[in-house]
């Protein structure tokens, strides 16, 4: 009953008599269909890099090195968007994951031919480029279609619908690979990248205002509170992407487990997502924030103590749930008090959240001479845990973006 109440509230928003007018919507179905390809490999790919030949430590290095190129990227492409424009940049994230899946399923081909150094310098940038000009360009397409009095709402579904399209990837996915191969699933991926480059080709463009970049404001030293969710946050982000499931699959998971996981998840985290928005429009981010904050670095701690495909199951539903209770109400309180400076806040938000990912994998890789990948992994999601916790003390200080 409750899904089903739920879902009318999102037919209710998204508005459907006028939804291909609407530039906000194309966003939320182009989103829809990314999110249903990555969905389906983006969770695997550290695995298939393992299964390639590839050691658990380069795996990491390669994750953490990314992520440098990820800022470097989004300081260059932020401030050009509003001449290249917003569509054809997200376009153009769409066609480096293609090429990107394009390279890994010929895999066995590149390798003998260039070298393993080459192929991981290609995996590297094409996944840090795509993602990094990909964000960049969707905060501002965002930020240009909607306003701050539904910030809350407009960000619980544009969280939410996405993920509700891609809930059954990570385990049709999973199902392919163990039945087929990787290929198959890379395939796929690109099929569906291919279709929603094709709807936001099709789609209105925007303009997006000309901004002068600011480094003051990019690192804003006057509101450390606000940059330290925006670290705090980028800590979570790591752990939950690569900290976990390379977790779980090294727990001796299969991949259909992992999928299995996720789908419960996603599911919990889709739905919460949506009511987290609404919940924010009517009676602000404070308490929900917190609130979910706390369960969620919980749910972290949880998740390092599992043996089972129940109990992963069981403390990653608990996660999606405290996720989209914490996550939507600060992701929107950032849309909401950045409209007047669209470029610097968006980079500033970035600045922290790397440095927040790359901290943990500092940690991670302080550790690792010193006990095996999963003890690492096990110390480094309690760590993370902790830190998302404590993030709400912070959040109860903030004055900046916290209403």
């Amino acid at each position: 009953m409750y899904k089903h109440f739920q879902h009318q509230h999102l037919l209710h928003h998204l508005h459907f008599k006028k939804f291909l007018r609407n530039k906000y919507n194309e966003l939320v179905i182009a989103d829809s269909f990314r999110q249903m390809a990555l969905s389906m490999i983006s969770l695997f790919i550290p695995i298939f890099l393992l299964k390639l030949g590839f050691s658990f430590a380069v795996v990491a290095l390669l994750e953490v090195s990314s992520l440098f190129l990820v800022f470097l990227t989004h300081l260059l492409f932020t401030t050009h968007i509003s001449r290249w424009g917003v569509k054809q940049v997200l376009i153009a994230s769409y066609i480096l994951n293609i090429i990107l899946y394009i390279i890994l399923y010929n895999a066995q081909t590149i390798l003998p031919n260039f070298g393993s150094l080459t192929f991981l310098l290609l995996v590297g940038f094409l996944n840090a480029v795509s993602m990094a000009i990909y964000w960049s360009a969707h905060h501002l397409y965002f930020l240009c279609t909607t306003n701050t009095k539904h910030s809350g709402s407009k960000t619980g579904v544009l969280l939410a619908v996405p993920v509700l399209f891609g809930i059954v990837g990570p385990l049709v996915g999973a199902y392919l690979i163990t039945c087929y191969n990787f290929q198959l699933v890379f395939l796929i991926s690109t099929l569906l990248l291919i279709f929603a480059s094709g709807v936001l080709f099709f789609s209105t463009n925007i303009k997006i205002p000309r901004a002068k970049l600011k480094f003051k404001k990019i690192i804003d030293k006057k509101h450390w509170s606000k940059n330290s969710i925006y670290l705090m946050q980028g800590i979570t982000f790591s752990a939950t992407s690569f900290m976990w499931p390379m977790f779980m699959f090294l727990s001796a998971i299969t991949l259909i487990g992992i999928g299995f996981v996720h789908l419960l998840a996603a599911a919990a985290h889709s739905i919460f997502c949506y009511e987290g928005g609404r919940q924010m429009d009517k009676h602000g981010n404070r308490s929900v924030s917190r609130v979910g904050a706390v369960g969620h670095g919980i749910s972290m701690i949880g998740r390092s103590l599992i043996t089972t495909v129940v109990g992963a199951s069981i403390w990653q539903t608990l996660g999606g749930i405290f996720a989209g209770l914490y996550f939507v109400p600060l992701e929107a309180a950032f849309y909401k008090h950045s409209h007047h400076d669209k470029i610097n806040k968006v980079l500033n938000r970035e600045f922290y959240l790397h440095i927040g990912r790359i901290l943990l994998f500092v940690f991670f890789f302080s550790l690792l001479p010193f006990f095996g990948p999963l003890t690492t992994l096990m110390i480094t999601l309690i760590a993370s845990g902790i830190s998302t916790m404590l993030l709400s003390l912070i959040i109860k200080q903030d004055k900046t973006i916290i209403d």
